[in-house]
């Protein structure tokens, strides 16, 4: 029995073409050779009812694959669009990007200068100051950008940026109320410059350089959003280390168990979290914590004393990682 669905014949009882396909569908398939068998005798995965090839089913599938990408994609994008409305979000978001554009600015600076031999402290003081003023412009203008939604508002958070930038360098062998009120200072300037408030802007740069002062006071170095690197050995008193990871538990009495080790300092847990920004710099607030209460009370103390300081140690870390951020915020937008 014979059929003509469209073009070419087939006969349903053989399951083959009564005559030739007119097309050689994959070139590199031995199967398309064959021109009188179906669907490259595969008859239980594809159908052909045109006779014309798999293109059209393919086709077919790139296309509704394509449209729901898109679908996803427009959703997505207006749920940004809807996010980046609210100040809050888009300062965050125009902070995090300024951060990550302006310190590595910063950086390839200094790996460009501090090269030669020979140079004098005053020279690399010089070339300090001048990277963080690169670092905080380059990042500024991208975190004004984004936040002011415009290249004026780019060029404003360029100033804000370098001028914090300088500030920093500039301060760093004063006393500590001298860097504080210097923060606090050039915020509310920018913010005012900005059409903001300057008691807003001088209470928000002073408040974050008054906590990273107290960080760096009480934990021994300053906070940072950076991840750790390898977890070192600790003994019972040791403080966290800079630059370690410094997630986790670090002593125990006793052999420790299994769970021990799966909170430990380096393991499973330590480093997922050590990978998240910032959740570093709170560890080293709360092993302090713990350092600390051990030496006064024991080992009893201790134990007492670490869970609830977790949220005191987080609470402590915050504001003084904003203190780096200060030169991306676009201090307008701070209500």
């Amino acid at each position: 029995m014979l059929k003509k669905p469209s073009v070419p014949f087939d006969n349903s009882l053989l399951g083959r073409f009564a005559t030739p396909d007119t097309i050689v569908q994959f070139a590199h398939h031995s199967q398309s050779y064959n021109r009188y068998s179906y669907v490259h005798n595969n008859p239980l995965s594809f159908t052909d009812p045109t006779g014309q090839g798999l293109f059209k089913s393919i086709r077919r599938v790139f296309k509704s694959v394509s449209r729901t990408v898109n679908r996803v994609a427009d959703w997505g994008g207006r749920v940004v669009h809807k996010a980046m409305e609210n100040p809050y979000v888009r300062t965050a978001v125009a902070m995090w990007a300024g951060y990550q554009i302006g310190l590595p600015a910063r950086f390839a600076y200094y790996d460009s200068t501090l090269t030669g031999a020979g140079l004098t402290e005053a020279q690399i003081a010089a070339i300090g100051t001048t990277g963080n003023i690169i670092g905080g412009t380059a990042g500024g203008f991208a975190s004004g950008t984004i936040a002011g939604g415009n290249l004026r508002s780019g060029f404003q958070g360029s100033l804000s940026g370098g001028l914090f930038g300088g500030v920093n360098s500039y301060t760093q062998y004063w006393s500590a109320p001298g860097q504080i009120g210097a923060k606090a200072f050039t915020g509310g300037i920018l913010a005012d410059l900005q059409g903001g408030d300057f008691r807003t802007g001088f209470i928000y740069s002073g408040s974050s350089a008054t906590a990273a002062w107290s960080y760096e006071k009480i934990v021994g170095y300053g906070a940072t959003w950076r991840p750790g690197g390898e977890a070192v050995e600790k003994l019972r008193y040791t403080p966290p280390v800079a630059g370690s990871n410094n997630f986790g538990i670090q002593w125990t009495d006793g052999a420790p168990n299994w769970l021990d080790k799966l909170f430990w300092e380096g393991g499973p847990v330590s480093k997922v979290m050590n990978a998240l920004p910032g959740f570093n710099a709170g560890a080293g607030m709360h092993d302090t914590f713990q350092v600390v209460s051990d030496a006064a009370g024991g080992n009893l103390l201790r134990n007492l004393v670490n869970l609830p300081g977790v949220p005191v140690a987080a609470l402590m870390t915050a504001p003084a990682l904003f203190d780096p951020l200060m030169p991306y915020v676009y201090l307008s937008d701070i209500k």
